[in-house]
């Protein structure tokens, strides 16, 4: 009905603190609005004077994409549109980590001589290493050049099939690894109050998400101040808390990861997500699903690869973009 008049987003601004809340003013009428006014308040620890000096900006009603709503001078969303055009975008590539919703209870307490074990009740319980994979928790990642650090390990009560994994059966998990089924047999009331979903067997995950996404993989948080895609060439290692971009045909996943890490995907984020307290913005594929990359020469991925000043680099990319 075109109500909306005026908005006035004071994006990261904490107006209510020490509450921690996101806010802004929507102003609306019933006399039909072509032009909405917008003014997204930087940061600033006096909100008043803010407001005082904000400057509107004006933007057709039928400029709202049902998608989603940027509030963005034409000269940035020329911009966007250009980052956005080419047939090569990332939401094919971008998975979501596994969902046990008891993490705690999967995940190996101890790995000793080659062997791996789940502590309960400060009983050790050897897992057969049939059943373990390699996982790393995105969030808490450090050395970046050296996940190896960070590796952890996981039960993974599934069979080999890599396109649909299926829980394998209690019957032959007795014959083939009792030891994992006899842990799973002590802590199967903890399983059993997750919520409730069809399952085959009490131990799979709480969801299916993510137990069949294998391959090379740039691994990121849900909230970042810069673009940071974490190199994880282990085939069968599952991520939890955060995403991954998964390697495909289309171009060399080392120089993907230099053009997302570029200032060109800084912009985008920027200007087509949301930011929080801290100078974080969120990355979830809803706002990256349509970062598209151009199809590069053997040329052009060279120089890419090669390329190990900053500045050159991201003048290079912005050049393939704009």
């Amino acid at each position: 009905n075109k109500y909306l008049s005026k908005i006035i987003d004071f994006d990261c601004n904490m107006i209510f603190a020490p509450v921690m809340t996101y806010n802004c003013i929507m102003i609306l009428n019933k006399k039909g609005n072509e032009l909405i006014d917008y003014v997204v308040l930087e940061k600033t620890s006096d909100i008043r004077d803010s407001l005082k000096k904000a400057t509107f900006n004006s933007i057709h009603t039928s400029d709202l994409d049902k998608d989603g709503w940027l509030f963005l001078p034409n000269s940035v969303k020329n911009i966007i549109g250009k980052i956005e055009r080419f047939d090569n975008k990332l939401d094919k590539q971008i998975k979501t980590g596994i969902a046990t919703l008891r993490d705690k209870y999967y995940i190996i307490d101890k790995v000793k001589n080659g062997k791996y074990y789940k502590i309960l009740d400060s009983v050790e319980y050897e897992i057969e290493k049939e059943m373990v994979r390699p996982l790393y928790k995105v969030s808490d990642i450090g050395d970046v050049n050296n996940i190896e650090n960070d590796k952890k390990f996981i039960i993974f009560p599934y069979d080999d099939n890599r396109k649909k994994p299926r829980p394998l059966s209690q019957e032959l998990m007795k014959i083939n690894y009792p030891l994992t089924l006899k842990y799973f047999e002590a802590i199967k009331p903890v399983l059993d109050e997750r919520n409730k979903f069809k399952v085959t067997e009490y131990y799979e995950y709480g969801r299916s998400q993510g137990i069949n996404n294998t391959g090379a993989k740039l691994l990121y948080s849900q909230f970042l101040g810069k673009p940071k895609f974490i190199m994880c060439t282990d085939d069968l290692a599952l991520l939890c808390n955060g995403f991954a971009i998964y390697e495909d045909e289309r171009l060399d996943l080392k120089c993907l990861q230099r053009i997302i890490q570029s200032e060109v995907m800084d912009f985008y984020i920027k200007n087509t997500s949301y930011s929080i307290e801290g100078g974080f913005h969120c990355y979830q594929k809803k706002y990256l699903k349509n970062f598209s990359f151009p199809s590069l020469t053997d040329e052009q991925i060279d120089y890419i690869l090669s390329e190990n000043d900053e500045t050159k680099l991201n003048s290079y990319i912005w050049k393939l973009y704009l």
